[in-house]
């Protein structure tokens, strides 16, 4: 299978988009652009009530084929300034909570290293997002398109139920090794294509977070990739044209952003959208807004590359302040149930008396 034509074409089809990013990158980036704050930026205070539920059923064999992919426990690591943190640092730092970040497209564009700096040990997730949506095309050549646009559903939503579960385990686990976190707060951050699946991973119910941010996200995906700039040769020109591929996609996924989104209205999320931005389009990202209840959101006045090139200016600061919020309710909550706690037995013994 290693010289056939369907794989050669993959390849040549991803060869082709990573050399068009390339050529692309002076047009898309433009010049640096400044961050325009919100008059008042406060986290949501609500939770989520009516989590999204798996698939009962299958999608004939695609689970199957799906199942011999990488396991998704490879999808989560420490990113390199974690790993190099240690030995800068000397373990000299604050551990002020865990950052789970679903990381952007390009290699190098993650904030790990200014949250690392900040007091943050960061969790890098990588759900394949891009190679599951080719392969799945590629297993469903020969069927009717709204039959492949409920695959494609089905195997996004798949994919983001499963990589809830690995960033539970993984945070579980950082817990046991790292006591001091235990009461910690959990950040979460999505940039550009991590921005794509952050919102249904949080729909899920599983992955607890005291705050999101949400980098240059947009919903729907099938709207993202059609209307990108860069999102061609992910999903076939003729499938993101037909009504049909749309219509099987729309009524099988759960955790596409946009279908998600509203779950997860009063929640504390934050918003970093892109003035003018090209790869994940501005009217994809105002959809996405407005969907999740128009939470508080800075808007950077520039384009998407420039947004992640300059990001140590542009919207790391803005992580490292919605964190210190996150950071300030979850003392305040742990010191709440303190007392609590402490009174409870003094109230137990006088009712005892």
């Amino acid at each position: 299978m290693r010289g056939s034509p369907r794989i050669k074409c993959v390849c040549a089809q991803r060869l082709c988009r990573a050399l068009c990013v390339g050529a692309l990158i002076v047009g898309v980036s433009g010049c640096a652009g400044t961050m325009r704050r919100p008059k008042e930026c406060t986290l949501g205070t609500g939770v989520i009530t009516q989590p999204i539920a798996p698939h009962q059923a299958g999608a004939g064999e695609l689970p199957a084929r799906l199942a011999g992919m990488e396991k998704p426990n490879s999808w989560m690591e420490p990113p390199v300034s974690t790993m190099l943190e240690p030995f800068f640092l000397n373990g000299m730092r604050r551990s002020n909570g865990i950052c789970v970040l679903l990381a952007a497209r390009k290699a190098g564009t993650t904030s790990d290293f200014g949250l690392v700096d900040a007091g943050w040990y960061a969790l890098q997730l990588k759900p394949p997002l891009e190679w599951i949506a080719e392969d799945v095309m590629l297993a469903t050549e020969g069927m009717d398109a709204f039959a492949r646009g409920a695959a494609l559903a089905h195997a996004i939503d798949q994919m983001l139920f499963a990589a809830a579960d690995v960033v539970c385990a993984q945070v579980q686990q950082l817990r046991h090794e790292h006591p001091e976190l235990q009461n910690a707060p959990i950040l979460i951050v999505g940039e550009s294509l991590g921005a794509l699946m952050t919102v249904g991973l949080l729909a899920t119910g599983k992955v607890h977070f005291d705050a999101a941010v949400i980098v240059a996200g947009g919903g729907s995906c099938l709207d993202v990739v059609e209307n990108s700039l860069l999102g061609f040769g992910i999903i076939p020109r003729e499938m993101l044209k037909n009504p049909a591929f749309h219509a099987g996609y729309a009524a099988t996924c759960r955790l596409d952003p946009l279908y998600a989104a509203p779950i997860l209205r009063g929640c504390p999320i934050v918003l970093i959208n892109a003035t003018s931005d090209m790869v994940v389009p501005v009217s994809a990202q105002e959809r996405l807004r407005v969907a999740l209840g128009s939470p508080c959101t800075f808007l950077y006045e520039g384009g998407h590359l420039t947004l992640f090139r300059e990001r140590n200016e542009t919207f790391v600061p803005v992580l490292k302040e919605i964190g210190e919020m996150a950071i300030a309710r979850v003392a305040a909550e742990n010191a709440a149930r303190a007392v609590l706690e402490e009174s409870s037995p003094a109230e137990s013994s006088i009712g005892s008396d």
